[in-house]
C-alpha cells in the first residue's frame, strides 16, 4: 500500500513539472529538452517501464520538486531572474547523470 501512495506522490509531480514546464516554456529555452526527457523519465520509472538507481532516482525527483517549487533558491516571481536557478540545477543533473539520460534515450527509440 506504502509503494502505491509513493507512485501516487510521483506521477502527481511528473504531472506537475509537465504543466509548469508548458506554461514556462520560454523561460527554460535552454534546458527545456532535457527538462522534458527528465520529466518522461521519472515517469517511465514510476509506472515500471525503466529502471534506474535509487540515487539516480531521487536526484530526478530532487530536480523535479526544485523545478516546481516557486519558492526556490531564486523565486520564480522575479521577472527574468527568477528561473536561472532552475535552469542551473537541471543542467547540473543532466550532466551529473548524462549515461543515464542516454541510455533512457536509446531505450525510448526501440
Amino acid at each position: 500500500m506504502e509503494q502505491n501512495r509513493d507512485l501516487h506522490w510521483i506521477k502527481a509531480l511528473v504531472v506537475k513539472a509537465q504543466e509548469k514546464l508548458n506554461a514556462n516554456s520560454g523561460k527554460v529555452g535552454v534546458v527545456r529538452s532535457n527538462l522534458t526527457l527528465m520529466i518522461k523519465m521519472v515517469g517511465d520509472v514510476a509506472r515500471g517501464r525503466f529502471k534506474l538507481p535509487a540515487k539516480t532516482v531521487m536526484s530526478l525527483i530532487g530536480g523535479l520538486i526544485y523545478f516546481v517549487n516557486p519558492a526556490d533558491f531564486i523565486p520564480d516571481f522575479i521577472f527574468t531572474l527568477g528561473y536561472l536557478d532552475d535552469i542551473a540545477v537541471i543542467q547540473w543533473i543532466y550532466s551529473r547523470l548524462k549515461d543515464d539520460f542516454k541510455r533512457y534515450e536509446a531505450s525510448v527509440k526501440k
